[in-house]
């Protein structure tokens, strides 16, 4: 008999093929962040327009249907028929007299939002304001609005809600939420209100972060919230960090950090770390490791907790691609409490522990249970039931017993690791050596030391000397060489691994790392930086839809009628490779409507940051509209040139686009197209901040 699948959220039957388990209704209310009804928090007098009433008001949409009401307005379904694709209109609830300075914050905030373009960052394509609503239940006013970009997908809650997330889709999603909030905090966003309903994720498992920002341009940071009636908080007081309660005026992007530590506590146990909370790996099995990268995350004081999100994305990557319970690197010095501590550097010692104890158990089989055996043996079980201080104590009281006892002076060496007592680590492995200098488990154990200081010569070595007997150094040595860039290297060591039997999903995970930077090594690869004279009046970002070859495009779109100055997108890098040499920089350029002028342009710079060399787009101007077409500039690069720096710019209002861009030494026989300029001037472009 069959049994009838419903929807984890609503409860609705479920079709047969329902995307993600969930049905189609609160899969469009989910990629929103929104719920059908008020969400606590709503403004209980903003009565949304009807899909009618909203027609009128943007002739230029076809508004499909209400989705939701929320905690930051209304959002609808609706399609651009221009360019045919379907977007996310959202309303905020309209501000009277009460908040005079709101169009102003409006304005600001929402340019800013609006050249947010990520990957795992909700688009926003436009925002402005629409006319009255007379139907609705407030007095008329002005309904500003931002167009959105529209994802089809679940949201973190409803995933939890069905069961569908395991610690390893955790370890998956977190690093693309960290890119997000890390190209968001460069950019000088807060979100200020992470939490599962507003990390979405669409057809294809990507993320989309949604609502950046929109606390503050509606004024509802934590000093503004107020007690209902009910005596509920309005807001998400589970997510948010202690300060934004405490000191709201000293909020910073490391109050999205906390946010994202709960998210992340909450993905991996299915419940909110309240009050004294047991670590993740104490309520489901995984990786005790990620106990760590929590706990740090969710530390009180921001001083104490990761400074960048780029950090837990770091150490997340770090842990997915190395072997359970080893460590690849060492924690930075001060970042995180003893206990936190104890509890990574526990299981960084496991995989090599094994040798160990099978090799104590063989000792003590053949030489029977003496004194120092004994408390060697009992060092051992001790540490394998994760209490540290006691096996060391075990371990001291063996070697005073037999002060030749290379267990225990092995055991002592993994005890002292684990409680991140290096120093103490590294003179009980070596004395280990100097018993028996075959000791695996020691070679390892010093090997893992080095790696994590980053020691790579050292850790090579021991390493390598452990790796005959001790399997587990075979992680390490992968590891080691993938953080060297030696991918050959590392695969050699992640293929052996897995084809001996041993290797698992992290060995795989090395394997597949390893071949895909081969794959990519030698590229020209870019990182586009943003600047210009009024930045602020132009969109910049990496285009993937308007590509010539393929490859993402460089796009400057103006976002404002008449811009005061020029957009600039710009990245750079060392002349090691071209010094001495003339160098062309070749690629393709595409404009629509540009009113003054755009172009590529490439500069030279000596030392001190002197302009030896520029071609710039006063030599060659592109104006109006013109499909793909390709530009060459070759500039002599002396032997004191510092830096190459090289992008494209468009001043006045239009679009330009430029991409499949290459770099070659060329031949003297090829002319320059550039010039030196005066000395103490320069017509080449400049973005100070960025190079």
């Amino acid at each position: 008999m069959d049994t009838m699948r419903v929807c984890p959220s609503c409860g609705k039957p479920l079709a047969v093929d329902a995307p993600q388990g969930i049905c189609p209704e609160c899969l469009m209310k989910a990629g929103f962040g929104t719920a059908s009804g008020t969400e606590g928090g709503a403004d209980p007098g903003f009565v949304p327009p009807t899909v009618e009433a909203l027609a009128k008001l943007f002739p230029q949409l076809e508004v499909l249907e209400f989705i939701g009401k929320g905690g930051m307005g209304a959002v609808y379904k609706a399609r651009q028929p221009g360019l045919d694709r379907l977007v996310a209109l959202k309303i905020l609830p309209p501000r009277t007299g009460d908040d005079p300075g709101f169009a102003e914050r409006f304005t600001r905030e929402a340019r800013a939002l609006a050249r947010l373009t990520h990957p795992n960052i909700v688009a926003v394509y436009d925002f402005g304001q629409a006319g009255a609503t007379p139907e609705a239940a407030q007095p008329a006013s002005r309904l500003h609005y931002f167009l959105m970009e529209y994802v089809e997908g679940p949201n973190l809650r409803q995933l939890e809600r069905a069961g569908r997330l395991s610690p390893r889709d955790a370890m998956r999603i977190i690093p693309q939420i960290c890119e997000a909030l890390q190209y968001a905090h460069d950019e000088g966003i807060v979100h200020r209100d992470i939490k599962p309903e507003n990390v979405l994720l669409d057809k294809k498992g990507r993320v989309k972060i949604a609502d950046f920002g929109l606390a503050k341009i509606l004024g509802r940071e934590p000093q503004n919230f107020r007690l209902t009636s009910a005596g509920q908080i309005m807001g998400t007081p589970h997510y948010m960090a202690p300060e934004q309660v405490e000191d709201p005026q000293a909020v910073d992007h490391r109050a999205d950090i906390y946010s994202l530590g709960v998210v992340f506590y909450e993905m991996i146990t299915g419940e909110l770390p309240l009050g004294k909370f047991a670590p993740p790996s104490c309520k489901v099995q995984m990786d005790v490791r990620i106990d760590e990268v929590v706990l740090h995350a969710l530390e009180k004081e921001p001083g104490r907790r990761y400074q960048h999100a780029s950090q837990v994305k770091t150490d997340v990557e770090t842990i997915a691609t190395s072997a359970p319970n080893q460590p690849p690197t060492q924690p930075a010095k001060g970042r995180m409490n003893t206990d936190t501590r104890k509890g990574l550097l526990y299981g960084l010692g496991a995989a090599a522990a094994c040798l160990v104890i099978g090799l104590a158990i063989w000792y003590f089989a053949a030489h029977g249970r003496g004194n120092a055996g004994q408390l060697t043996q009992d060092g051992w079980q001790l540490w394998q039931a994760r209490r540290l201080d006691e096996a060391a104590v075990r371990f001291r009281q063996a070697l005073k017993a037999d002060p030749k006892e290379a267990n225990a002076w092995n055991g002592l060496g993994w005890a002292s690791f684990n409680m991140g007592k290096l120093p103490e680590a590294e003179k009980a492995f070596q004395s280990t050596l100097a018993l028996d200098p075959d000791a695996a488990g020691a070679l390892n154990g010093l090997g893992q030391l080095y790696l994590g200081q980053k020691q790579y010569d050292l850790a090579e070595t021991y390493l390598l000397k452990a790796s005959p007997n001790a399997p587990a150094a075979w992680y390490g040595l992968a590891r080691l060489y993938l953080l060297q860039g030696k991918y050959d290297k590392a695969e050699e060591w992640a293929e052996k691994l897995i084809d001996s039997g041993q290797g698992d999903e992290g060995a795989k995970q090395i394997l597949e790392t390893a071949r895909s930077k081969q794959a990519s090594k030698g590229k020209q690869l870019i990182r586009w930086k943003t600047g210009g004279s009024h930045p602020e009046d132009y969109k910049m970002a990496v285009d993937n839809t308007v590509t010539h070859g393929g490859r993402g495009s460089a796009h400057i779109a103006s976002i404002v009628p008449k811009p005061g100055g020029f957009g600039l997108m710009v990245d750079n890098f060392e002349p090691d490779a071209y010094r001495g040499k003339r160098l062309r920089m070749s690629g393709y350029v595409r404009s629509q409507d540009v009113e003054d002028r755009a172009g590529m342009w490439m500069r030279v710079d000596g030392p001190h940051r002197k302009v030896w060399s520029f071609d710039d787009v006063q030599m060659r101007p592109i104006t109006g509209t013109s499909d793909w077409k390709k530009y060459e500039i070759v500039l002599d690069v002396p032997e004191s040139a510092q830096n190459i720096a090289f992008g494209v710019m468009l001043s006045g209002a239009g679009q330009v686009w430029m991409g499949d861009l290459d770099f070659a030494a060329v031949g003297k026989d090829v002319p320059t197209t550039g010039s030196k300029p005066k000395e103490g001037a320069s017509s080449a472009p400049v973005n100070p901040g960025s190079e």
